[in-house]
């Protein structure tokens, strides 16, 4: 590669580069070393066909050798068991099945609010929009399902 072409992807790629390194590591001045080590080792290559590609693999094997070398283990914290006991198994499927059978007995209207708000996590608007609905009439609707859903939990 030639300084020439080196200078032009440095131009065209400094700023993602920098951008992506600087979402997995914990400071700037960090994502700034790792940038400018990945510039410096493409510089350093030679034959390479496509300068974007191999720059960011590089890249991400910076990132990765970085994390390597800053992981801290810690032998004394205690592991966690990968299932929960069997009893709150049990007691999440009691009340998943709870919440369906009340869930089922709503309109289907408050079934979709409830769903677009407490499950999918939408705001007002979104789901307002979602429902062709304005925020007002979403609101009641919205409290109209929960106090049926409360009225048949009960």
């Amino acid at each position: 590669m030639t300084e020439n072409e080196f200078e032009q992807v440095y131009i065209a790629n400094y700023r993602y580069v920098r951008a992506y390194v600087r979402r997995y590591v914990p400071d700037a001045e960090t994502a700034e070393d790792i940038a400018q080590q990945a510039f410096l080792k493409l510089a350093l290559s030679s034959g390479v066909r496509t300068p974007r590609n191999y720059l960011f693999s590089i890249v991400r094997h910076l990132v990765t050798d970085y994390h390597r070398a800053h992981h801290e283990l810690h032998l004394d914290a205690p592991v966690p068991s990968p299932d929960p006991p069997v009893e709150e198994q049990a007691a999440r499927i009691e009340l998943r099945q709870w919440i369906h059978a009340g869930l089922c007995q709503l309109l289907p209207r408050h079934r979709q609010v409830l769903y677009l708000r407490y499950w999918l996590d939408l705001n007002e608007p979104e789901a307002a929009a979602e429902l062709g609905l304005s925020r007002d009439a979403l609101n009641q609707l919205a409290h109209r399902a929960r106090v049926k859903m409360k009225e048949v939990l009960k």
